[in-house]
């Protein structure tokens, strides 16, 4: 064999080797990539889960079946392995502890009163490589956690709605400025109606509020970045807010739909007619999200919520259902309105949304407790705040 032929050959094996190298070297950019993709799409997903799950954890007892349902609802809603596949998440992935570094059990192991923190694993990903078989790497399984938990707030979401209160301190004469858990509260709402109602619309940013912000805030998320003290104006009665506000009963009319303007997972409607105790509603409202019920029908609520409307069915109440009907809202004095333009939010309130309606002035809400309280079962997004901030419960991601 001639040199020449014996050099072609060093060349083929050089060659080889190198495109071997370089099929490698592409394995590490393309596959190795990929997996960072999976990676932060599955931590999306175990984010979102953790946090939806922690927005439900107090000391009702069902608030730990609340929080792994909320927290699957959320975290399957992500997409992973570059968006291809569905995102799953099981009952046994969504886990509670007493302390951050203790052991993680699934709802049925531990008890609401113990709880303080909750992590979400959503199911791993086994993404088959692309080049890197080559080399002998067939696939590569792909994992997240996140742990949250509830801590005090020093902005948060808000539905713009006042409840009132006669006392200039939170706990003289009464506690809770006067409010009694579970008891039901009507608003000022009707037009030279004074102050002879419990509550009023509110404008979080005054005096920019408008008819348009308001149905923006209440057919969406509310208002957000709200500081949790300082100063608020008031809006007045406005009567086209009624559609609105429906939204979060899964009742649609005009130009609002499911799609856009979620709502709760129940649209059961409280009235004193479909609850004749007129008062703690709330134990079976969660019963009732938890089986997704729809809303009853102008019949059985004894509301009139007119013609022309589409009603969320139990299925899209699960597909698009949010927390939608616990509401924050500041605790204010109104009579304050008798000498200013604006008034000081005293502190936040949690209440539950009773029903639909068909004038402002049908609304009622149920008072739940300050969201100061561990036990409220409110909690919003919102700014995490220091050691020394007393604002909202919201869930915080702590690892």
């Amino acid at each position: 064999m001639s040199p020449m032929h014996k050099q072609r050959g060093v060349i083929a094996v050089i060659a080889a080797l190198s495109l071997l190298a370089f099929i490698a070297m592409a394995g590490l950019v393309l596959d190795l990539g990929r997996l960072f993709i999976i990676k932060a799409e599955l931590q999306g997903a175990a984010d979102s889960c953790v946090l939806s799950a922690a927005r439900e954890l107090n000391n009702a007892s069902d608030s730990l079946l609340r929080a792994t349902n909320a927290g699957i609802q959320v975290g399957v809603r992500n997409s992973a392995d570059l968006q291809s596949a569905m995102v799953k998440v099981e009952p046994s992935d969504v886990t509670f502890s007493p302390t951050l570094t203790g052991a993680y059990v699934p709802a049925v192991l531990t008890t609401p009163s113990a709880v303080k923190y909750v992590k979400c694993r959503p199911q791993a990903v086994s993404a088959e490589m692309w080049f890197m078989k080559v080399i002998g790497v067939t696939n590569r399984v792909v994992s997240a956690e996140a742990i949250a938990r509830l801590a005090a707030s020093q902005a948060t979401c808000a539905t713009p709605v006042g409840l009132c209160t006669t006392q200039t301190s939170k706990n003289t004469p009464q506690p809770n400025w006067g409010l009694k858990a579970g008891d039901w509260y009507s608003g000022i709402f009707a037009p030279g109606a004074g102050m002879t109602g419990s509550f009023n619309w509110i404008d979080f940013n005054p005096p920019n509020g408008g008819a348009n912000e308001l149905k923006d805030m209440i057919a969406g998320n509310g208002a957000c970045n709200v500081p949790v003290s300082g100063l608020v104006g008031q809006s007045g009665y406005n009567s086209g807010l009624v559609d609105a506000w429906n939204t979060r009963f899964g009742i649609y009319k005009g130009s609002y739909d499911v799609d856009t303007n979620r709502p709760d997972w129940t649209g059961f409607a409280y009235t004193g007619t479909s609850w004749t105790a007129e008062r703690n509603a709330y134990g079976d409202f969660a019963t009732k999200r938890i089986s997704l019920a729809p809303y009853q029908g102008d019949g059985a609520s004894g509301v009139s919520t007119g013609s022309g409307k589409s009603v969320a069915t139990s299925v899209q109440h699960g597909s698009y259902g949010a927390d939608r009907r616990l509401a924050l809202v500041p605790v204010v004095r109104c009579l304050d309105w008798l000498s200013g333009q604006t008034i000081e939010m005293r502190d936040w309130a949690c209440v539950l949304l009773l029903n639909p309606v068909s004038t402002p002035s049908d609304i009622k809400l149920e008072f739940l407790g300050l969201t100061s309280d561990p036990s409220s079962p409110c909690a919003t997004a919102g700014i995490p705040g220091g050691l020394n901030t007393k604002g909202p419960l919201v869930p915080t991601l702590v690892q």
